[in-house]
């Protein structure tokens, strides 16, 4: 997925799951934040 800019993704995602749309994104903004990368992963 890296080789696809967000904004691709984020369309991408609202075309073909548009119901889901904000649950996803928000989930992705939340993985992506300075504090999910100081999480310790197991």
């Amino acid at each position: 997925m890296k080789s696809y800019s967000d904004s691709v993704f984020s369309q991408a995602l609202n075309l073909h799951l548009p119901k889901e749309f904000d649950d996803i994104a928000r989930l992705i903004s939340s993985r992506n934040s300075q504090d999910a990368s100081k999480t310790a992963s197991a």
